[in-house]
């Protein structure tokens, strides 16, 4: 039987293959992606010791300080809207990713369960990706920036 970090890997040598760097002893795979609104860079991790595995997605947009606030407004009400995963945003450097965690305590990891988080989590972040641009760039509020996308 794979380990659950095994079956990642297995994952994105299989759909990915060529497209990512995997990082042993940290347990990762990382990867850049072109989505429909900008390109991203995922990276999704295997915890042993809290038996998780978390989908994260960055390289969404950089908020400058200013605009911040703003943005965490923003980010609330998009997570208060979706049904998987949430917006973070660092106050210290700006960064917003789409992060996207489960346990899996003593259940087994298959391909599916890979497939459908991965690419619900990227997919959720290329959707709102354009409300926080907006955001950002064209001095909108958030209501008004979140109003943008469908």
């Amino acid at each position: 039987m794979e380990s659950p970090f095994e079956a990642v890997v297995a994952y994105f040598e299989t759909e990915h293959a060529g497209y990512f760097a995997v990082d042993e002893p940290s347990m990762s795979v990382a990867l850049s992606l072109q989505g429909a609104n900008g390109t991203y860079h995922a990276l999704v991790t295997w915890s042993d010791e809290a038996q998780r595995l978390t989908f994260s997605v960055r390289g969404i947009i950089t908020v400058p300080e200013d605009k911040r606030v703003a943005a965490c407004v923003l980010a609330n009400l998009i997570n208060w809207s979706i049904s998987i995963g949430n917006f973070e945003l660092s106050m210290d450097d700006g960064e917003l990713a789409m992060k996207l965690a489960f346990d899996l305590a003593d259940g087994e990891l298959g391909f599916g369960q890979i497939n459908e988080n991965f690419n619900s989590v990227l997919g959720v972040a290329d959707h709102y990706a354009p409300a926080f641009h907006r955001l950002v760039r064209a001095n909108l509020t958030p209501e008004e920036a979140l109003s943008f996308v469908g």
